[in-house]
C-alpha cells in the first residue's frame, strides 16, 4: 500500500521531515498549494531518526527555495525524508502533499 501525507501550514520555518517508507520501485509526487506564500523543498539520503548521521539536506531543483507559485514534482529514486522550509507566508494556509506509490 502507497503512502500519502498532507499538511497544512499558517507559520515560517522548516517544517518536520516526511519519512519515505522503502519499497522497490516506489515511486513519490510531493506537491505544494499556495496562494501567496515563498518556500523551497529538501529532501535527504540520510536517516533523521540516527542521532549518529550528520544528515545533509538537498535542494529539490524543481521547487528551490525562493519559490512562490503552487508545483509539484516527482522523485523516480529513493530518498529518505522530504520536508519544506517557508520563508514567506502571507496569511493564508500552505498545503504540502506527498503521495508514495508501493511498486
Amino acid at each position: 500500500m502507497g503512502m500519502s501525507v498532507n499538511q497544512k501550514h499558517t507559520s515560517t520555518g522548516v517544517k518536520g521531515p516526511v519519512l519515505m517508507d522503502w519499497v522497490p520501485g516506489g515511486f513519490a509526487t510531493v506537491g505544494v498549494w499556495t496562494d501567496g506564500a515563498i518556500y523551497g523543498v529538501e529532501y535527504t539520503l540520510d536517516d533523521v531518526n540516527d542521532p549518529s548521521a550528520t544528515v545533509r539536506w538537498f535542494s529539490d531543483p524543481a521547487m528551490p527555495a525562493g519559490t512562490s507559485v503552487s508545483k509539484t514534482t516527482t522523485y523516480d529514486f529513493p530518498v529518505r525524508s522530504v520536508r519544506i522550509n517557508i520563508t514567506v507566508l502571507s496569511g493564508s494556509i500552505l498545503e504540502f502533499k506527498v503521495l508514495q506509490s508501493s511498486d
